[in-house]
């Protein structure tokens, strides 16, 4: 279930599959994916930085995060 831009992973039911505690967060600016950790995401205050584009932005400006 999709909750504001945060869209958590369904429960892994796979035999195998691996989940770990990555969250992906989509830039505003380029578009493109990168991974932060759920403690930088619940702060809300701390700005993420793109490796992609060093855009900086702060999680809830973030168009989609995947929480893992």
């Amino acid at each position: 279930m999709t909750t504001g831009n945060r869209t958590p992973l369904r429960p892994h039911t796979a035999p195998g599959e691996k989940r770990g505690n990555t969250t992906w967060v989509s830039c505003p600016s380029c578009k493109e994916w990168f991974h932060t950790t759920e403690d930088l995401i619940a702060r809300g205050t701390i700005a993420l930085h793109c490796p992609h584009c060093h855009h900086e932005f702060l999680p809830e400006k973030s168009p989609r995060l995947i929480v893992a």
